[in-house]
């Protein structure tokens, strides 16, 4: 069995485990995340309507910021052709993952506009670049339990506890640090969090009891 299909097996089996366990009870959250890291730093460039993503080998949790025109996985990450194994989309009806893999199993074949992805490169220094349109104001409505909604600004959100999370009821937000491979994890039980924004091309998960997230263009 390749390693990289034997890493993602272990990943979305342990990633099932850690949601499982994440949702009762912040004590467990520590163990299993190992200890909080600093805010990874993720390149991004914004040039015209076009999307310019760094991406590093392993696991990368990504969202987009411009709106294309074609949502099949292979159009949206053309520029990555080759180098991606598996792509992950959160069923936040299920509490889930649902898999894309090249390998031959693909429970989706578009990715939707609305939410963020985990995308595995088999190979290091690449970049995704996306050609399309600036979203416009969006509102997502996000129901109770995990969500992983898109992040649809080229530029990094105000801080978690003003206006950007203002209309949703959440307890924990994670985001993922590509260079360590592991969560970030942002809790209202904590005084010291490991981060407190979202940044262009972040993907991010939110554990909710529902509200809705507006965003409203203010920028370009």
């Amino acid at each position: 069995m390749k390693k990289s299909v034997l890493f993602a097996i272990i990943f979305v089996m342990g990633f099932v485990f850690f949601m499982a366990l994440f949702s009762s009870n912040i004590k467990q959250v520590i163990p299993l995340t190992g200890k909080t890291t600093s805010t990874a730093v993720v390149g991004f460039f914004v040039s015209g309507e076009i999307q310019e993503r760094n991406v590093s080998k392993g696991w990368n949790f990504v969202s987009f910021y411009v709106e294309a025109g074609n949502y099949s996985v292979e159009n949206v990450l053309n520029s990555i052709e080759g180098y991606y194994d598996y792509v992950l989309e959160w069923d936040s009806n299920n509490q889930k993952f649902k898999t894309w893999s090249k390998f031959g199993t693909r429970e989706f074949n578009e990715l939707n506009k609305n939410k963020s992805y985990f995308i595995f490169l088999n190979s290091a220094g690449k970049k995704i670049i996306l050609d399309g349109e600036k979203f416009g104001n969006l509102t997502l409505i996000l129901r109770d339990g995990w969500e992983a909604p898109d992040y649809i600004y080229e530029y990094e959100s105000e801080n978690i506890t003003e206006n950007t999370f203002k209309n949703v009821t959440f307890e924990y937000i994670q985001k993922w640090n590509e260079t360590k491979q592991e969560f970030m994890v942002y809790s209202k039980l904590r005084n010291e969090q490991p981060f407190n924004k979202i940044y262009p091309g972040e993907g991010y998960l939110i554990l909710t009891k529902g509200g809705y997230l507006v965003y409203v263009r203010t920028q370009g």
